[in-house]
């Protein structure tokens, strides 16, 4: 019994540590928003001020990029959600030749980062004239967030029994209103699931809108972060798996980036290089 307690108490304080590294960040970011001299470190204020709130408030060009970052999140959610479950309902009701190896490579897909095909994404952006576009950007990281939302979605549809839809469609009902009104109620904890996974992450993502988004003024809430004096900060804590990642896109963004401050860029902004094949007319 004593050697049962011991146990319990190691296991209590080991999940008490561990809510404390995931209470004490959060716990810091609501002290350093009310004082007015915060620091990199947990302390209580010593005023109260909520000038912190107005000065970000007040500024139009934050409020723009709340706004853009909230147009780019809530798309890709919802689009995510919608094709999901049209691409989870036939691998979750249907017998496929393929099928176990698709499912495969979805899996394969969601450990891909979205750092290690920047490189070719930020071409094509260039290739196709699609920078500063929110939708194409929109459009790109809901491709890159569709293998974890169609296995999620699979999973979530696979747990509603299939006899339901049989019952529906004796009754006359299709395909398409048996998935509407019997299958997705049934999985409405799952669809706000993968909605509130793909909206935070992408929320909290700011390399690829850094690429993609050219004008200042098309940047998200996180991008004047990175453009300011803060970013050295950023480099010391950063994660160093993707910043690894993070190197050659930077080394294109500078040397190939039709932008003001890159005189080498004449390459890739519509002139062809003439000592190369394939673009020389």
């Amino acid at each position: 019994m004593v050697k049962h307690g011991l146990q319990r108490k190691i296991q209590y304080g080991i999940l008490v540590f561990l809510g404390l590294c995931f209470l004490l960040p959060l716990l810091w970011i609501i002290l350093a928003s009310f004082d007015p001299n915060a620091q990199q470190g947990i302390k209580m204020p010593s005023t109260w001020t909520i000038q912190n709130f107005k000065d970000v408030l007040g500024d139009s060009s934050n409020l723009r990029s709340f706004g853009v970052g909230l147009i780019l999140s809530g798309g890709q959610a919802i689009l995510v959600v919608l094709v999901s479950v049209l691409a989870a309902y036939p691998l979750s009701r249907y017998e496929m030749r393929f099928k176990k190896s698709f499912l495969l490579s979805i899996l394969f897909m969601t450990a891909l980062p979205i750092t290690a095909v920047m490189v070719p994404v930020f071409q094509m952006f260039l290739f196709f004239k699609m920078q500063n576009s929110i939708i194409a950007t929109m459009l790109f990281l809901t491709a890159s967030s569709l293998p974890y939302g169609i296995w999620m979605m699979k999973n979530f549809m696979d747990s509603v029994p299939i006899d339901l839809e049989e019952s529906a469609w004796i009754d006359g009902a299709s395909v398409w209103n048996g998935l509407r009104r019997i299958v997705a109620p049934l999985m409405l904890p799952g669809i706000a699931t993968i909605a509130i996974f793909t909206f935070s992450g992408s929320w909290a993502t700011s390399l690829c809108p850094i690429f993609c988004f050219r004008h200042r003024r098309n940047f998200r809430h996180q991008s004047p972060f990175i453009n300011s004096s803060a970013a050295t900060a950023w480099l010391n804590t950063a994660d160093w798996l993707h910043f690894h990642y993070f190197i050659p896109c930077l080394r294109l963004c500078c040397t190939s980036s039709p932008s003001d401050t890159c005189p080498r860029a004449s390459a890739w902004a519509g002139q062809p290089k003439v000592n190369d094949r394939r673009y020389a007319t």
